[in-house]
């Protein structure tokens, strides 16, 4: 296992980072452990689920399909959706409770609140 950046290549080096984000935002968002779970959508291509915990709520949204995909997601009311913040950068908007977010292909994005 290599561990110098100087030793990784392009895609080893990407995969590191999201693996500490991904790290990260597990660490530092409870409903990943102890959450309800909903399923939002589910089909051949995506999936969405939220996980919500007290006042904080974690929305992921995996795009299979080798196309990007615009999604509109109807989420939970309970939570204060406005303030959902993306950490893998992809674009989204929050109108009331609807989710609507622009997935590249073979890509997934996690909303934190």
């Amino acid at each position: 296992m290599q561990f110098e950046e100087s030793e990784l290549s392009a895609n080893e080096f990407s995969n590191r980072e999201v693996y500490a984000t991904l790290t990260s935002i597990r660490d530092e968002n409870l409903p990943l452990n102890y959450g309800d779970f909903v399923f939002h959508q589910t089909d051949e291509h995506t999936l969405v689920y939220s996980r919500g915990y007290f006042q904080q709520q974690v929305v992921v949204v995996f795009n299979k399909s080798d196309e990007s995909k615009s999604l509109i997601i109807n989420l939970r009311d309970q939570f204060n959706n406005e303030a959902l913040i993306a950490h893998f950068d992809n674009e989204f908007s929050i109108d009331g409770n609807t989710l609507t977010i622009t997935l590249p292909a073979n890509t997934f994005e996690i909303l934190t609140l």
